[in-house]
């Protein structure tokens, strides 16, 4: 047999598999789309906020989106979604109210930096940043696994 086509056999007989194990449920790649989205729009405040980028009318927009993104976070860590394709750690479900207490004050943060947002107020507006900042860190720390660990 040609070296090329056992490779080719012995590749195509673990990689499915492989794919299949590592696949993430739809509750899982939702949760990855609604954190990246928190992720892009806390990344838009800190660029405009201190990175250099100078479009003041935008801070309340992406404040606002943070925020309704914060109150989504609740219902997107459903019992059973978990796994080796998500860096969600099973400590989310094990320790359900600790976990509960950190997305309140994501929620709670998210919350007060919309509102100084709204009245136009930079320098709370840069606090709250750091304060969101500061809870996501946090919950990350505890509850999600580091790239490549799981």
């Amino acid at each position: 047999m040609p070296l090329a086509l056992a490779l080719a056999l012995l590749v195509g007989g673990f990689l499915p598999g492989a794919l299949q194990a590592q696949e993430a449920s739809p509750e899982a790649n939702y949760r990855a789309t609604v954190m990246q989205g928190i992720r892009y729009h806390f990344g838009a405040l800190r660029l405009l906020t201190g990175g250099g980028v100078d479009l003041p009318s935008h801070v309340v927009h992406h404040a606002s989106s943070l925020e309704t993104l914060s109150g989504l976070a609740h219902d997107i860590f459903p019992e059973g979604s978990g796994g080796d394709a998500t860096r969600a750690l099973p400590v989310i479900w094990t320790d359900a109210e600790g976990f509960q207490e950190k997305l309140e004050a994501f929620q709670s943060a998210a919350a007060a930096l919309h509102q100084a947002a709204e009245a136009g107020n930079t320098d709370a507006v840069a606090s709250g940043v750091r304060d969101v900042g500061s809870t996501c860190s946090a919950c990350h720390d505890d509850y999600r696994a580091d790239s490549g660990q799981q």
